[in-house]
C-alpha cells in the first residue's frame, strides 16, 4: 500500500517530572520518561509493526517509517506504551510519504502542532469520600502503598508509585556497580572516572550542603528553523542525532569540570533531571552553576555547529534558591529565565545580523519565599514608566559577559576591590530615579579609597564592553527602543556570596518568652478617666490590666540604642521627621536592622504582657491588686503647686508577673567571620530586653520599677529552658563585638 512517517511529541514533560517535589519521585520520573522514548516506545512499534523503522527516539519525540497497512496499529501501541508509564496526552500524527520527503517532514510537524489541541487534557479530580489524593502529587487517586525510608508509609497513584519502583531499581543497579538508563550514556570518557565511586545524592540538602541549590534549564535556539527546512528523512535524522550527542558531550566535560565532585566525597554535586534530544534540566550547587552553563553553551555551540556545519546554539535558564524551596516552582522560575535568554539573543541576532551567536543566559535569585514568578522578578529589574529607561540587571548574557561578571563577583570583598557593604548600597542607589542615583553614587565614590575607586572603573569598563559608560550606569543605545541605562551592582552585590561558595540571606528565626516581675507599682496609662479615677490603667477586654507590647519593645529599643553608643556604633533618632534623606542611602544601623525606620519596616514583633500566676481571677481580687494615689502638679515655671489640678492616678500592687513573648526573624548574609553562628544583632537584642528595669509612666516619681527574665528561648529548631537560657544569652551576647561589622557609619 505504500509507506507513512508517524510521529509523535510528549507536551507537558515538565508537569509530569516534576508533578512532586521530592527527589525520589522527580529521577523515578526522569527515569521513565528516557526509558519510555529510547526503549519502550520503539520496542512496542517494532512488535505491532514489524516493518518499521526507528527514525529517531529521544527529547520527548520520535518518528518511524511504517507500512500504511500496520499504521493503526503502531499509532495504538505509541499511545498504549505512554499510557502504561504517564498520565501524558501524546500527540500522534502520520502522513503518507511520496517522493517529496521535505513536504512529508514540515507537513508532520504541522500535523503534531494540530493534534496537540485535540481531545483537551482531561483535568481529574479525587472528589469521592472513600478515595483519598495521592500523598506525592496530589492529584490522582492514590491506588497502593510505598514504605518510606524512615520508616512508615505513603499512599501514592499509580503514576507516582512507577516512579518510586523506577527509581528504586536505578539505585540498586548502580549500587551493583551497572549504568542504567541515561547514566549509561554519561558514563563515558571524559566523565567516567569522575562519576565512579560516587552515589547518587539522597535528597536536595544531601545535595547543595550548606549551599543554595541551583537548577539549570537548557533548550536548544531556534530548532523549529533547523528542523524545519530539511529535504530528506535522512538529513533529518542525522540533525536530531547530532543535537543529542553533542548535548551529552557537553554534560559530559561539565561532569570532568565543574561539577566534579571531590575525591573525598561520597555523593555527586548534582544530579541531572531531564537530559534528551535539545532539553537539559540539572541541579547542582550555585557556586558551580555559573560555570557549569557557561562551559555548557560553549561546548554545545561549537560542538554542533562543526558537526551540522550550520550555526546552533543552546540557551541556558538559571534559578537560585534555598533547598528547602519547591524544586517545581524553581523549574518554573528557570523556565522563565530561560525564555528570557531566547529573548535577549533573538533581540541581538536582530541588531547585529548576526546568525552565529552563541546561546544566552540569565539567572534569577530568589531570596523569599514570596518570590514565585520570574516575571514578576524581570518586572523589578525594568521598572515601568521611567524615562530614559532604566535595567537594575545585566539580563541576560553570553559566555564571554557572564565569565566577565562572575569573576568581578568572585573578587569583590577582597583586597585591592570593593567592600561588600559598599557594593550593597551602590546596589541600593540603583532603585532610585536616574538624576538621584547619578549624584548619590558620587558621593558615595567620594567615600571610596583609592583602590575601591580603581576597582569600580575597572568594572564598570569590563561589563560596559565598549558601550557607553556612565557611573553608575553602562548607556545602551537601542535604535528602535532609545537609550537604556543598566546598571551591574545588583547583580554583582547578590552573585558575590554565591560564586565564593557562600550561601544566599540567612533567616534566624527567634521565639522568646519572658517575664516581668514588678518590684514596685506599676502605672500603664490608658489616658481615659474611670470614676473618680483621672489617670485609669489600661486592661484588656477581661478587665485586667497588662502591658502592651509596644511599650516593652519601645523600651528595648532605648536599651539597644544605648548599648550600641557604648560599643561605638551609629544610633539614629527614630523620631526625627527632618533626618535627612540621605541616611537612607548610608545603610540601616544596628538597632534599625532589628526594630525598623522611617524607610523599613522592622523583623521582630513584641505580643502584650499578661498576668500570671493567678489562681483566682475574680474582681474582689482585682479590687485588691490596684490602688489609686492622689497627686499635684508641679508648674514647671514656677516650682509650686498648680491651682485646681489635683489628679487620682490608678497603680497596679507590686505583686504580679506578667508574661509576654517576642517573635521574629533576623536577615542576614553569612561573613567569614561568623558564618557559623548565630547572627549578633540576637545577642543585642538580648541584651537591650535584659537591661529594662523600668516600664510605664511615673517612672520620674519611682513607679514601673521591675525584674525581667527569660524562660524560654528559640532560635531556628534549638529550643532553650531554665538554665540553658542563661548560658545561651551569655553566649550570644559575646558576640556583640561583631555589630561593628554592620555599621554603615556616620
Amino acid at each position: 500500500m505504500g509507506t507513512a512517517l508517524l510521529g509523535f511529541d510528549l507536551p507537558g514533560i515538565k508537569s509530569y517530572v516534576f508533578g512532586s517535589g521530592r527527589l525520589r519521585e522527580i529521577r523515578g520520573g526522569s527515569a521513565c520518561l528516557d526509558r519510555l522514548n529510547r526503549q519502550v516506545i520503539p520496542e512496542e512499534v517494532r512488535r505491532a509493526a514489524p516493518s518499521s523503522h526507528l527514525v529517531f527516539a529521544g527529547g520527548g519525540r520520535g518518528q518511524f517509517l511504517v507500512d500504511s497497512a500496520e499504521l493503526d496499529h503502531a499509532e495504538a501501541a505509541i499511545r498504549r506504551a505512554i499510557r502504561a508509564y504517564t498520565d501524558v496526552h501524546p500527540r500522534v500524527a502520520s502522513v503518507p510519504l511520496d517522493d517529496r520527503e521535505d513536504v512529508a517532514l514540515s507537513l508532520l510537524q504541522a500535523r503534531l502542532r494540530i493534534a496537540g489541541g485535540w481531545p483537551p487534557p482531561a483535568t481529574i479530580f479525587v472528589t469521592h469520600p472513600l478515595l483519598l489524593p495521592c500523598r506525592s502529587c496530589g492529584v490522582r487517586a492514590a491506588s497502593s502503598r510505598d514504605p518510606e525510608p524512615e520508616g512508615g508509609e505513603r499512599l501514592l497513584c499509580a503514576v507516582c508509585s512507577r516512579k518510586v519502583e523506577m527509581d528504586r531499581s536505578i539505585k540498586q543497579a548502580l549500587a551493583n556497580g551497572q549504568w542504567p538508563g541515561l547514566w549509561k550514556r554519561l558514563a563515558e570518557p571524559p566523565a567516567r572516572d569522575h562519576l565512579r565511586g560516587h552515589d547518587r545524592p539522597r535528597d536536595l540538602q544531601t545535595l547543595t550542603g550548606d549551599e543554595p541549590l541551583a537548577v539549570l534549564y537548557a533548550d536548544g535556539d531556534e530548532m523549529g528553523g533547523l528542523f524545519g527546512y530539511v529535504d530528506s528523512i535522512v538529513e533529518f535524522r542525522r540533525r536530531s542525532e547530532v543535537i543529542d550527542e553533542s548535548l551529552f558531550d557537553a554534560v559530559r566535560e561539565a561532569i570532568a569540570g565543574p561539577l566534579r565532585p571531590l575525591p573525598s566525597a561520597q555523593t555527586l554535586p548534582f544530579d541531572v533531571f531531564l537530559l534528551g534530544g535539545d532539553d537539559l534540566v540539572i541541579a547542582t550547587t550555585a557556586s558551580r552553576a555559573f560555570d557549569t552553563a557557561k562551559l555548557i553553551a560553549e561546548r554545545f555551540h561549537v560542538t554542533a555547529t562543526n558537526r551540522l556545519g550550520v550555526p546552533v546554539s543552546l540557551s541556558i535558564g538559571i534559578a537560585i534558591a534555598r533547598s528547602s524551596y519547591p524544586v517545581g516552582v524553581l523549574v518554573d522560575i528557570a523556565e522563565g529565565a530561560l525564555r528570557y535568554a531566547k529573548k535577549t539573543r533573538r533581540q541581538r541576532r536582530a541588531a547585529t545580523g548576526s546568525a552565529s551567536l552563541p546561546g544566552f543566559i540569565a539567572f534569577a535569585i530568589i531570596q523569599s519565599p514570596g518570590q514565585t514568578d520570574f516575571r514578576t522578578l524581570a518586572a523589578d529589574w525594568e521598572p515601568a514608566g521611567q524615562a530614559p529607561r532604566v535595567r537594575r540587571s545585566v539580563g541576560a548574557l553570553d559566555p564571554r559577559r557572564l565569565e566577565q561578571l562572575v569573576s568581578l563577583a568572585a573578587s569583590c570583598g577582597t583586597s585591592g576591590t570593593i567592600a561588600r557593604g559598599k557594593l550593597q548600597r551602590l546596589a541600593e542607589i540603583g532603585a532610585l530615579p536616574p538624576s538621584a542615583a547619578r549624584l548619590e553614587a558620587r558621593l558615595l565614590y567620594a567615600r571610596c579609597s583609592e583602590a575601591e575607586r580603581r576597582f569600580l572603573k575597572e568594572a564598570l569598563a569590563t561589563l560596559a564592553d565598549g558601550r557607553q559608560e556612565d557611573f553608575p550606569y553602562i548607556k545602551e543605545c537601542d535604535p528602535k527602543q532609545g537609550d537604556i541605562l543598566i546598571t551591574p551592582w545588583r547583580d554583582l552585590a547578590a552573585l558575590a556570596p554565591l560564586v565564593r561558595g557562600g550561601r544566599l540571606m540567612r533567616a534566624d528565626r527567634l521565639a522568646l518568652r519572658y517575664e516581668i516581675r514588678l518590684l514596685g507599682p506599676l502605672h500603664v496609662g490608658s489616658g481615659l478617666e474611670r470614676g473618680l479615677v483621672d489617670r485609669a490603667v489600661m486592661r484588656g477586654p477581661d478587665g485586667w490590666p497588662f502591658i502592651p507590647g509596644s511599650a516593652v519593645k519601645g523600651l528595648a529599643r532605648e536599651k539597644c540604642d544605648q548599648i550600641a553608643a557604648l560599643l561605638g556604633l551609629t544610633v539614629r533618632e527614630p523620631h526625627n521627621a527632618g533626618a535627612d534623606v540621605r541616611q537612607l542611602l548610608k545603610g540601616p544601623t544596628v538597632v534599625e536592622l532589628l526594630f525598623g525606620s522611617r524607610w523599613r519596616p522592622g523583623t521582630i514583633s513584641f505580643s502584650d504582657a499578661h498576668p500570671t500566676g493567678l489562681g483566682d481571677r475574680s474582681e474582689r481580687t482585682l479590687d485588691w491588686l490596684l490602688f489609686d494615689r492622689t497627686r499635684v502638679s508641679i508648674s514647671r515655671r514656677t516650682g509650686a503647686a498648680r491651682r485646681q489640678l489635683l489628679f487620682t492616678t490608678e497603680y497596679v500592687a507590686p505583686v504580679l508577673t506578667f508574661e509576654g513573648t517576642v517573635a521574629g526573624v533576623v536577615l542576614w548574609e553569612p561573613d567569614d567571620v561568623f558564618d557559623d553562628e548565630h547572627h549578633p544583632l540576637i545577642g543585642l537584642l538580648l541584651a537591650g530586653l535584659l537591661s529594662v528595669e523600668r516600664v510605664g509612666g511615673d517612672r520620674s516619681v519611682g513607679a514601673g520599677h521591675c525584674s525581667l527574665r527569660l524562660l524560654r528561648l528559640q532560635l531556628n529548631d534549638a529550643v532553650f529552658e531554665g538554665d540553658a537560657v542563661s548560658t545561651e544569652v551569655e553566649r550570644l551576647i559575646d558576640q556583640l563585638v561583631f555589630c561593628e561589622l554592620l555599621d554603615p557609619g556616620p
